[in-house]
């Protein structure tokens, strides 16, 4: 969990310190005359009717002449490309970081990647000063290439660790990790932005944050719990009885036409692909949906991006207990469980996401629309987030690294497509590009559902289990030598 609660504190302390980094609107400035009667005022003509009904929401007096005077100018568009820079290497290691993991083990990959992301935070400051936005790409490119490490090993390590029936809870922890760290890191961020030291200290105390879990890592993780001093042997003893052993090695080749032409796998790329595309969309684009729309302060902005991660966290957790009781307790199939817990993590985003282009400006009901959305996003790991280990549990990290290489690119689409719809000159007003996105990401919601309902099969495929056919073959070279040593 903690280290899943960095990775996503990552993008969402970059989310909230973006906007304090950059100049908003300023009275009688050139980038208020541009967008003049679409900045906080919900499609009206009257900004002060908005300005008062924010008043009363956050109890604070919002000045337009100050709202926010960062050092850079950069348009929703740069922003945007920032923000999915991230993802530009993140979307490619999987696939070779997958590969490793199930060749050498998870341990040493997942220390590395985290070790240099706390290396590069510490230097984002200094560097965006010096060269300005490229640097900052440069970085976030950097530590997203990092950061592609992690989930292939996760997955890798919850194998050798958890019996069958533990894993829907062990990837659970995975993604309540992750809200929980967005949640800490858009809590955060809001208040370190507006210390003394401003939006740097955002990224210092990003580099902090890492320490205690590298040390706690090289400590007490190891590949194998079966030399793991801190185990103890109750432990062991279950672990032997109920986690069953990889049969594959090393030297086995993953048959890669059967994995990338299997339905299931592709069924899984485009429910992730959906998926991710709307839960980048929120997590990046969010904050500056409540800025720019209703003119929420960077602290408040934080706090409701924190509650709203954080119902997914707490979901998430609920969502993997109630399927394994479904599926232990109630001998409901396995596969019906995945679906229904699928279906509820999609069309909730998606009615919600629908949802918010017809309340114009009741901000009080689309805070709590977007904390359901997020609430119902949770269930995934009931649902597609853990089928992997069931479908193909020789190559889990192989096919971790495949299905996850496309649904990363959604990292950097979701936000630059947000910026480029915000920034496309055309009759309409901030409000109604908002909507746009919002259809669409929806719509790629609900696409991802029927998908996953059509295509999803928690069964071992039969290329992974050829893998322990030829696991089962004597090696002919081994039994020669040992011949002559006879």
């Amino acid at each position: 969990m903690y280290a899943c609660g960095l990775l996503f504190a990552q993008r969402a302390a970059m989310s909230v310190a973006i906007v304090a980094m950059t100049r908003g609107i300023e009275t009688e400035s050139e980038s208020m005359k541009k967008v003049n009667n679409q900045i906080y005022h919900c499609g009206k003509s009257n900004q002060t009717d908005t300005v008062l009904q924010m008043n009363q929401f956050t109890n604070e007096s919002i000045s337009l002449s100050t709202i926010n005077h960062g050092e850079f100018d950069w348009n929703q568009k740069l922003q945007g490309v920032i923000l999915g820079s991230i993802f530009y290497l993140y979307c490619i290691v999987p696939l070779f970081a997958g590969r490793l993991t199930d060749s050498i083990g998870p341990k040493w990959i997942t220390f590395v990647g985290l070790l240099f992301p706390c290396l590069l935070n510490a230097i984002i400051p200094f560097s965006v000063r010096l060269a300005g936005a490229n640097a900052l790409i440069v970085i976030q490119t950097l530590i997203g290439g990092f950061h592609g490490c992690i989930y292939p090993s996760l997955f890798s390590i919850n194998l050798k660790w958890f019996s069958p029936n533990e894993r829907a809870n062990a990837n659970a922890g995975i993604i309540a990790g992750g809200s929980f760290g967005n949640s800490i890191a858009y809590l955060i961020s809001g208040y370190l932005s507006q210390s003394s030291i401003g939006w740097p200290l955002v990224f210092y105390v990003l580099s902090l944050l890492h320490v205690p879990w590298l040390i706690l890592w090289l400590y007490f993780i190891t590949n194998d719990p079966m030399k793991n001093k801190h185990v103890s042997d109750k432990e062991l003893i279950f672990i032997k009885e109920n986690v069953p052993p990889k049969k594959v090695r090393s030297k086995v080749r993953p048959p890669w036409l059967r994995i990338m032409s299997s339905p299931t796998v592709l069924g899984s790329i485009i429910t992730k692909c959906a998926n991710s595309f709307g839960f980048f969309m929120l997590t990046s684009k969010m904050p500056s949906f409540l800025y720019t729309i209703f003119g929420v302060p960077i602290v408040k902005n934080g706090m409701f991006s924190a509650l709203a991660t954080s119902s997914t966290g707490v979901s998430s957790i609920i969502a993997s207990i109630l399927a394994n009781r479904l599926i232990t307790r109630y001998q409901i199939r396995s596969i019906i469980v995945r679906k229904l817990m699928q279906a509820l993590s999609m069309i909730g985003p998606a009615l919600a996401l629908i949802t918010i282009t017809l309340l114009e400006c009741d901000i009080n009901s689309i805070i709590i629309i977007i904390f359901t959305g997020m609430f119902l996003y949770g269930f995934v790991t009931g649902g597609e987030f853990t089928i992997v280990s069931d479908f193909a549990p020789n190559f889990a990290g192989t096919v971790v690294g495949v299905i996850f290489f496309l649904p990363f690119v959604q990292g950097i689409l979701a936000p630059y497509l947000v910026g480029f719809v915000l920034d496309y000159d055309a009759p309409l007003s901030l409000n109604e590009k908002w909507n746009i996105i919002f259809y669409f990401t929806a719509g790629l919601y609900i696409l991802g559902m029927i998908t996953f309902i059509l295509t999803a099969d928690d069964k071992q495929q039969d290329w992974d289990k050829e893998a322990n056919a030829k696991m089962s073959k004597p090696n002919v070279q081994q039994i020669s030598m040992n011949t002559e040593e006879e």
